[in-house]
């Protein structure tokens, strides 16, 4: 099973969870203020969406280990194993670009097919996480804020992910707060490089002028 395979099986029940969950709030938002349905379809979305990218970001690893003697299942426990058993203990890289190169080299150079797909992954993935929120603030958001916004909100989501990295054991890297902005801004172009929203929705030229 590939790494993209085992990342996406892990986040569905996270998405799935996020989104029931959403689509409650927004029934009970819709009682008291009309909404329409298109607008809790994309709040209940945004919903699974987030909880799933927080429970690959922000969670410690959660893992349940099946202890066997004799090929019979003997006991069960639940451990959190905080990312520093495995990784050693937690750092910082504030060096913008640094792991990025680092990442790149491994893709372009690396003989072992591994370690490309792991950077692959990390220069990629980084990206892809963040272009929902690029791609859903503006059409949950009625208003239409400039597009800068939209990526100001993103990098401070994604800086206070790398934050809460340093309370469970995972390390701060400036390089996927970067990452993450620009996976963000690859999302609002997705809009606003269009000429109409999706479910109807159309941008003025005004709107557009404010990329």
């Amino acid at each position: 099973m590939s790494l993209l395979e085992m990342y996406i099986i892990d986040v569905i029940p996270y998405f799935v969870l996020g989104s029931l969950i959403s689509f409650i709030i927004s029934c009970f938002i819709s009682i008291k203020r009309k909404t329409s349905i298109k607008k809790r379809i994309l709040i209940t979305v945004f919903g699974g969406y987030m909880l799933a990218l927080l429970s690959q970001t922000a969670f410690p690893n959660i893992e349940i280990e099946l202890i066997s003697a004799t090929g019979e299942l003997r006991d069960a426990r639940l451990s959190i194993e905080i990312h520093t058993l495995h990784y050693g203990a937690r750092s910082a890289n504030i060096i913008p670009f640094r792991s990025i190169i680092q990442y790149m080299y491994e893709m372009i150079s690396s003989k072992e097919g591994d370690v490309r797909a792991a950077g692959m992954l990390n220069v990629l993935g980084n990206i892809a996480i963040f272009i929902p929120i690029g791609f859903f603030l503006p059409l949950v958001d009625e208003k239409y804020k400039k597009i800068w916004i939209y990526i100001l909100i993103a990098a401070i989501a994604s800086l206070l992910i790398e934050i809460c990295h340093l309370f469970i054991g995972r390390s701060f890297v400036l390089d996927d707060v970067i990452l993450n902005t620009f996976g963000a801004y690859l999302g609002c172009l997705i809009i606003y490089g269009i000429g109409k929203l999706p479910f109807g929705v159309c941008l003025t030229a005004n709107h557009k002028k404010r990329m």
